[in-house]
Protein backbone atom coordinates (compact mmCIF):
# COMPACT_ATOMS: atom_id res chain seq x y z
CA UNK A 1 0.00 0.00 0.00
CA UNK A 2 1.38 3.41 -0.98
CA UNK A 3 1.12 6.41 1.28
CA UNK A 4 -0.19 9.63 -0.22
CA UNK A 5 0.33 13.25 0.68
CA UNK A 6 -3.22 14.26 -0.15
CA UNK A 7 -5.75 14.69 2.56
CA UNK A 8 -8.58 12.16 2.62
CA UNK A 9 -11.77 13.75 1.35
CA UNK A 10 -14.88 12.79 -0.53
CA UNK A 11 -14.07 11.29 -3.92
CA UNK A 12 -14.45 13.65 -6.86
CA UNK A 13 -16.50 11.17 -8.86
CA UNK A 14 -19.13 10.98 -6.10
CA UNK A 15 -19.88 14.70 -6.17
CA UNK A 16 -21.04 16.84 -3.23
CA UNK A 17 -23.37 15.49 -0.55
CA UNK A 18 -26.77 17.19 -0.46
CA UNK A 19 -29.67 16.50 1.85
CA UNK A 20 -33.29 17.62 1.61
CA UNK A 21 -34.64 19.93 4.31
CA UNK A 22 -38.46 19.71 4.25
CA UNK A 23 -38.94 22.82 6.41
CA UNK A 24 -36.36 25.00 4.60
CA UNK A 25 -38.77 27.57 3.10
CA UNK A 26 -40.62 28.01 6.39
CA UNK A 27 -37.38 28.33 8.38
CA UNK A 28 -36.00 30.98 6.02
CA UNK A 29 -39.20 33.06 6.29
CA UNK A 30 -39.51 32.84 10.08
CA UNK A 31 -35.73 32.98 10.73
CA UNK A 32 -35.78 29.84 12.88
CA UNK A 33 -32.99 27.27 13.04
CA UNK A 34 -33.11 24.24 10.74
CA UNK A 35 -32.66 21.03 12.76
CA UNK A 36 -30.46 18.40 11.11
CA UNK A 37 -28.15 15.53 11.92
CA UNK A 38 -26.41 15.63 8.51
CA UNK A 39 -23.12 17.23 9.56
CA UNK A 40 -21.24 16.43 6.32
CA UNK A 41 -23.69 17.94 3.82
CA UNK A 42 -22.70 20.73 1.43
CA UNK A 43 -23.74 24.30 2.29
CA UNK A 44 -25.31 26.05 -0.69
CA UNK A 45 -25.10 29.83 -1.32
CA UNK A 46 -28.81 30.31 -0.57
CA UNK A 47 -28.18 29.10 3.03
CA UNK A 48 -26.16 32.26 3.88
CA UNK A 49 -27.80 34.02 6.80
CA UNK A 50 -29.77 30.98 7.97
CA UNK A 51 -29.19 29.09 11.21
CA UNK A 52 -28.71 25.34 11.63
CA UNK A 53 -29.14 23.26 14.76
CA UNK A 54 -26.57 20.51 14.33
CA UNK A 55 -26.96 17.28 16.24
CA UNK A 56 -24.12 16.04 18.38
CA UNK A 57 -24.40 13.18 20.89
CA UNK A 58 -24.57 15.61 23.82
CA UNK A 59 -26.88 18.36 22.54
CA UNK A 60 -28.00 20.42 19.57
CA UNK A 61 -25.59 23.25 18.77
CA UNK A 62 -26.87 26.21 16.76
CA UNK A 63 -24.64 27.73 14.07
CA UNK A 64 -25.36 30.62 11.71
CA UNK A 65 -24.00 30.52 8.12
CA UNK A 66 -21.86 33.59 7.35
CA UNK A 67 -20.90 34.82 3.86
CA UNK A 68 -17.14 34.36 4.50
Amino acid sequence: MRSTLTRLARSAWKGPYFTAFPNLAEALQTNTAIRTSARACTILPNFVGSAFSLYSPLALSTSRVAPH
